[in-house]
């Protein structure tokens, strides 16, 4: 009994690990042994979980620059964003720029397919992820650092 509740906790550890590994950019050591398809599989479960970390980030910055003054709040944001985008929306951000300029752009299918699986960075990714991040700036500076926590985990919500 005692072995067998070890090994389910072992086993939802691995998958949490695995979750991290697959949201975020936080260094996960865990050896998933050949039984790492199955920890992904079962991931989507820890998505929530796995949202409380940018959010706790987010929150605690933006409590930060509430309290730092006039002179830091933009200083503050903008630290708490670049940390936040880093560790956990960076890849997604690129996804969403990739997005961007393929349907954006007037052209074939195959010419859209193509334009998304390149790395280069189109005129519409330029303007509407620079608009994003304008726009999640003044967000990020207009509200409490409860919104800030509780909309980084039901965002994770988006995706199952």
């Amino acid at each position: 009994m005692w072995n067998r509740l070890c090994n389910h906790i072992r086993v939802d550890f691995e998958t949490l690990s695995a979750t991290l590994s697959l949201l975020t950019r936080l260094p996960s050591n865990v050896n998933f042994g050949g039984n790492w398809k199955e920890r992904f599989r079962k991931s989507p479960r820890f998505f929530t979980t796995v949202g409380y970390l940018p959010g706790l980030l987010y929150a605690f910055m933006r409590w930060m620059a509430c309290n730092a003054g006039n002179k830091w709040e933009l200083v503050v944001t903008a630290l708490g964003l670049s940390v936040g985008f880093y560790f956990f929306d960076l890849f997604h951000f690129d996804g969403l720029l990739d997005m961007f300029d393929g349907f954006l752009n007037q052209s074939s299918k195959d010419r859209r397919l193509e334009i998304m699986s390149k790395g280069n960075v189109g005129p519409f990714a330029v303007f509407y992820g620079t608009l994003f991040i304008l726009v999640f700036f003044e967000l990020f500076r207009n509200v409490k650092p409860s919104v800030m926590f509780f909309s980084s985990v039901f965002g994770r919500f988006t995706v199952l």
